[in-house]
């Protein structure tokens, strides 16, 4: 992991708070993840920008990558929540953050490959809304062996500036968790082989809150 220093004692010049575990899942896990997505290469669809509809907010300027969700990738659905629910209240508190009531766990499986990556952007959608809200990013990396790409660090901003950052490492078998408000990016990719097996793997994991209007009903 790398940092830029910020001698700032303004918040929103420094890097919002954020949580790694690593070895998150089992070996077993790792590699049965491995062939469920190579067996399935012919689902993933291009991502789009807010959105994930095929042809929907489309723009190979912001995002560049390939990505299955439910209920395509459903088989693993209830595997990753099950894995990742019960870090909840740790990385909660790691955030500074309160528990909240979760209206669901959203999951997608990303590819990344040769020249991929995702500009500067948050995951939470902004204005009035009555649905639930991401309130929760996590990111779980895994890859083939040996490692056959470099490059794709997930680049967490300060608020305010962008040229204070970290960047962390897509290891193996690593979740990175942080507001869903908090600016990322996913830095590009080098992968000279082009080969899918050869890809940055990760599974988006967001944690929506029920909506504050719910809770006080």
């Amino acid at each position: 992991m790398t940092a830029t220093p910020s001698l700032s004692t303004n918040p929103l010049h420094r890097v919002p708070a954020y949580a790694v575990r690593d070895d998150v899942l089992s070996q077993q896990d790792v590699a049965e993840l491995l062939a469920y997505a190579l067996e399935h290469e012919a689902a993933f669809a291009p991502t789009g920008v807010g959105g994930f509809k095929a042809g929907k907010a489309l723009n190979r300027e912001i995002r560049v990558s390939l990505a299955m969700r439910t209920p395509l990738f459903k088989a693993w659905h209830q595997r990753i929540e099950t894995s990742f629910a019960p870090l909840l209240p740790g990385i909660l508190a790691e955030l500074g953050m309160r528990s909240f009531d979760i209206a669901k766990y959203e999951i997608e499986l990303v590819r990344h490959n040769d020249g991929d990556f995702y500009r500067r952007h948050i995951d939470m959608h902004t204005g009035p809304s009555s649905k639930a809200r991401r309130a929760i990013s996590m990111v779980y990396y895994f890859h083939a062996e040996p490692k056959a790409f470099e490059g794709g660090a997930l680049r967490i901003y300060s608020l305010a500036r962008n040229d204070i950052f970290t960047d962390v490492a897509p290891e193996q078998n690593r979740l990175v968790a942080f507001p869903s408000w908090v600016p990322h990016e996913v830095m590009p990719i080098a992968c000279p082989s082009r080969r899918f097996i050869d890809s940055r793997f990760a599974i988006n994991c967001w944690v929506r809150q029920v909506p504050a209007e719910t809770n006080a009903a």
